[in-house]
């Protein structure tokens, strides 16, 4: 029996797929071994296309500064320039958040405020990418002592 988690699958499996005195039928054996083949040339792919990623993210101007911020790496960073387009469609950060569904969505009329519900519009991919860069950066916050 392999524990839960793919980390475990990939440093167990290849034991189990070379111990013989195991019950494994023969078909079943190859066929793991073909499926952990696959995973290998599957991360493969995905580190080939994580390193373009980074490449185009630091020849561009915007999301190098975006980089700079704790949080945000090179996939957040082209993603979120990608997703927001023109940011002088906005006038602040507050309305980008919104945007995003990040916030209180804000009604306003007559000089008077009101805050409606988060209405998580947007981008689902981005806003779950903003949200695990803000969760390592409270994370790791008690070992920095800035802002």
């Amino acid at each position: 029996m392999i524990p839960q988690g793919i980390a475990r699958l990939r440093s167990e499996l290849p034991s189990i797929l070379e111990d013989a005195e195991n019950s494994l039928p023969p078909v079943l054996r190859a066929e793991l071994a073909l499926q952990m083949q696959r995973l290998r040339d599957l991360d493969a792919e995905v580190a080939g296309i994580t390193s373009q990623i980074e490449q185009l993210a630091e020849a561009h101007e915007p999301c190098r500064r975006l980089m700079q911020r704790r949080g945000i790496g090179a996939l957040t960073a082209s993603a979120f320039v990608a997703e927001l387009g023109d940011h002088r469609a906005f006038r602040n950060g507050r309305q980008v958040g919104a945007w995003l569904g990040l916030v209180p969505r804000q009604q306003s009329s007559g000089g008077r405020a009101v805050l409606l519900g988060i209405s998580k519009r947007g981008d689902k991919y981005l806003r779950t990418l903003l949200i695990h860069g803000a969760r390592g950066v409270v994370r790791l916050a008690d070992r920095h002592d800035d802002p």
